[in-house]
């Protein structure tokens, strides 16, 4: 299997918006919008087309990272900083280290480029693998003066984010991804059909997972190495094409499962009909407590989905 990194030609741009589709589609919520601002950055002055990049394996689009530039604001002066999003890989292709390739091959790049530091919003969970840190500890904060554990900063050069009294500005591009714009863009392209749905940790889903207290689920691509490590243990001969298929399914997403801050296993849902349905309930706990576990798990989960 040969795995490509390169810049992004024009050919590549519909299989590209498919595959950002394709990959966040029904995450954060039913649908998506993030092919959407990859169609419109890239005529964005603010837009970084040297430094973003795609991966293609065996000459198939299967990941994207996309750098544009982005600001730190403060009384007196505004400072010009690099950015990404979307970063994703295509379902099909997970596991493969492709994201970490797209990172590790393009920070030395941004690097180069003379920026100094890189700020994004992305998953506190799996990010600081690569060095980056909580806007907190640069002292930086959002528009509205937040700093959200999912703000985080890459310094390039020393002290490059320490800004007394930094704030985080967006491109404006992220404000041009409205509601009419993405069915302006969805009824011109011939996108795959997709169905929208709703499903457990969407923003928009009252879930057993807003108070974060007792027993609650979380996606797994927010805990990559909690996962990873239930994975494997769970990641036997006659479980293992199984498994494999839940990871790379579109309509198949696992979570794992906390009692309070503990992990105590996956679990397993799928939205091929109306209603998201329990599919699997694999717990890391003793023989005698997981019969009650799983009962509770699933009272809840269909009591939220009624």
């Amino acid at each position: 299997m040969n795995i490509e990194i390169r810049e992004e030609k024009p050919e590549d741009y519909f299989e590209t918006e498919e595959m950002v589709r394709r990959s966040f589609y029904n995450v954060y919520n039913p649908g998506c919008t993030e092919h959407l601002l990859v169609h419109i950055m890239r005529k964005h002055e603010d837009f970084l087309p040297e430094l973003s990049k795609i991966a293609l394996v065996d000459g198939k689009v299967a990941g994207l990272i996309m750098y544009y530039k982005s600001y730190i604001q403060t009384n007196d002066k505004t400072l010009t900083i690099a950015s990404f999003g979307p970063l994703c890989v295509d379902h099909k292709y997970k596991n493969m280290g492709i994201g970490s390739r797209l990172l590790n091959e393009t920070i030395p790049l941004v690097k180069e480029a003379g920026f100094r530091g890189i700020m994004i919003f992305g998953e506190p969970n799996y990010y600081p693998k690569f060095g980056f840190k909580s806007a907190r500890e640069f002292g930086l904060t959002d528009m509205e003066g937040n700093a959200f554990d999912a703000l985080m900063g890459m310094e390039l050069v020393e002290n490059g984010l320490h800004i007394e009294g930094g704030k985080f500005k967006e491109t404006d591009a992220i404000n041009l991804c409205t509601e009419e714009a993405l069915l302006e863009l969805e009824n011109a392209s011939n996108y795959e059909n997709l169905k929208k749905v709703s499903r457990p940790c969407q923003w928009s889903y009252m879930n057993a997972s807003d108070k974060k207290e007792g027993y609650h689920y979380e996606y797994a691509t927010h805990y990559p190495t909690i996962f990873e490590n239930l994975f494997k243990k769970y990641n036997t001969d006659n479980t293992r094409e199984e498994l494999l298929h839940i990871w790379k399914s579109i309509d198949i997403t696992p979570y794992v499962l906390f009692n309070e801050k503990n992990p105590i296993g996956i679990m397993v849902i799928s939205v091929e009909e109306e209603k998201p349905q329990i599919k699997h309930i694999f717990l890391d706990i003793p023989d005698d407590l997981s019969i009650s576990y799983k009962e509770e798990i699933t009272k809840n989960f269909m009591e939220l989905n009624k």
